[in-house]
């Protein structure tokens, strides 16, 4: 018996092309395809009728043996995976007659996965107020079970589709996408966010009111001193003024009567 996958890559969900070839097939009532893990854990086996795999099968001319090529056989898990056939007889009871395993392993890759949008308020780069709220949103192509959506201004393991409301406080925010397996070329996308700052205040103008206190050199007398009157104040003080003598001589005194 000879058994082998055609190829040694596959991705989730592509069927998985198998070729052998069977000796004395009018023997054979049943073939199982299993498959098991590099660690040994078994897949869910499949099995197969002459009359599931007719249209891909040839009898061989000159030998008792029936060669079939692409049977199909679905990748259901991502890793790296051997199987093994099993033929089984057509007796009164299932008697394992033969088995083979495939001379390769098989890797099943996760399927692609790709971002289709990633913008703020409906943009790649925009420019907001200090303190402005903005509206992210993104949208991942991909089987979520697959792959992993990390937004490092919001968190990690994200739906595949979301908006979200935030506070942006740095100039960039990065939506990374990667396979949970690590088999496939993570991928990035940046939006860019401009904050500017708050302007500063307007400066406070202080106005000085003016003094209510009453001039002192105008409202006091005592320091509005006329100097003209003063003086004539002063030669008054000073006028000699005559009396009679008894002799009717006028004879003049002086007096400090001030007038």
């Amino acid at each position: 018996m000879n058994f082998g996958a055609i190829n040694k890559k596959y991705t989730k969900g592509e069927n998985i092309l198998f070729n052998w070839k069977i000796q004395n097939p009018t023997l054979l009532k049943i073939l199982e395809i299993s498959g098991k893990t590099g660690d040994g854990q078994a897949l869910k086996s499949i099995q197969l009728s002459l009359k599931d795999i007719e249209g891909n099968c040839e009898q061989v001319k000159n030998e008792q043996a029936l060669e079939c090529k692409s049977i199909p056989i679905p990748a259901s898990e991502v890793g790296t995976f051997t199987y093994t056939i099993t033929a089984f007889s057509n007796g009164a009871e299932r008697t394992r007659n033969s088995s083979k395993e495939a001379g390769n392993a098989v890797e099943v890759l996760p399927q692609k996965f790709s971002i289709t949008s990633f913008t703020v308020n409906g943009q790649q780069s925009i420019e907001i107020e200090e303190g402005e709220q903005v509206l992210l949103a993104w949208k991942v192509t991909g089987k979520s079970e697959d792959i992993q959506v990390d937004i490092d201004c919001i968190g990690s393991n994200l739906p595949l589709t979301g908006t979200k409301k935030i506070f942006i406080t740095n100039p960039q925010c990065k939506l990374q996408v990667t396979d949970k397996f690590n088999k496939l070329q993570p991928q990035y996308q940046v939006i860019n966010v401009r904050v500017k700052p708050k302007p500063a205040p307007t400066p406070t103008v202080i106005i000085p009111v003016p003094d209510s206190t009453p001039n002192n050199s105008i409202n006091n007398p005592t320091n509005n001193t006329n100097p003209v009157t003063t003086s004539r104040r002063t030669r008054r003080r000073n006028i000699a003024i005559p009396f009679p003598n008894i002799d009717g001589e006028t004879n003049p005194k002086q007096t400090d009567r001030s007038i």
